[in-house]
């Protein structure tokens, strides 16, 4: 099995889960928070995806992410503790993650309201994002509003593998139950983005009820280890010359 290492120049840790670093790569698609290689960040700064088109946001402004869920990382702690948000747990620590994306990703402290998306499936006995967006309201002073609700039941993203079912299964599904009188800078956070339709869909609903910019915030980027190699993320132990390896 390959041992991968983390591109120092290119990644930072903020903070720690569990004894492990907190990877976020320095470079990603100023689009949907992928991340992207030095040459892809200089050149045009989004990532192949979105050029080639496979990413259609109309209403959502931006995507960020703080840090990596990568796939083949299956016995990776922090990949693990997302897995098991939804039963409530590590709900400090992602709360966390959450305020280090909030402060250090451009103006996102200057948002006006925070919003969970509604809740993954109907037997769900709580909206996990809401309970890791009450401690994070509390900990930046920011309001947390349910505003979103679903207007139709679907699946739990999760439990879909193609971002072509994803599209489909969230598309129109989403609604606002109120309209601003204001024009509010709302944030959007939620746990993991994969296809961002969720968020997409999200943003759709707020600035239909009248808010004037949507941005999404995510834990963590889904990622294949093989994207992370390319984009100068991670790098395979074999590439490292022996009397240099960690």
């Amino acid at each position: 099995m390959t041992t991968y290492y983390p591109v120092p120049q290119n990644t930072i840790s903020i903070g720690e889960f569990q004894g492990n670093d907190i990877l976020h790569p320095k470079h990603q698609c100023s689009k949907c928070g992928h991340a992207i290689s030095p040459y892809f960040a200089k050149m045009t700064g989004i990532c192949s995806f979105c050029m080639k088109g496979h990413n259609e946001f109309e209403y959502i402004d931006r995507i960020f992410t703080a840090t990596i869920y990568v796939y083949e990382f299956r016995d990776h702690k922090l990949t693990n503790a997302i897995d098991d948000v939804k039963t409530g747990e590590y709900t400090e620590e992602m709360a966390e993650i959450l305020q280090w994306g909030l402060e250090d990703f451009g103006n996102l402290s200057n948002c006006d309201i925070l919003v969970p998306p509604p809740r993954g499936t109907k037997d769900a006995e709580s909206n996990h994002m809401t309970k890791i967006g009450k401690v994070l309201s509390e900990r930046v002073g920011i309001p947390l509003h349910e505003f979103l609700h679903k207007s139709e039941e679907y699946d739990s993203q999760r439990s879909l593998t193609g971002a072509q079912e994803r599209w489909v299964n969230v598309e129109g599904n989403i609604e606002c139950i109120r309209d601003f009188r204001t024009s509010p800078f709302a944030v959007v956070i939620d746990d993991i983005v994969t296809t961002g339709a969720t968020l997409e869909n999200c943003a759709r609903a707020l600035k239909e009820a009248g808010a004037s910019k949507v941005v999404g915030l995510a834990i963590a980027r889904t990622e294949y280890i093989d994207d992370l190699v390319d984009a100068e993320v991670y790098i395979p132990e074999d590439e490292i010359p022996e009397d240099e390896r960690p």
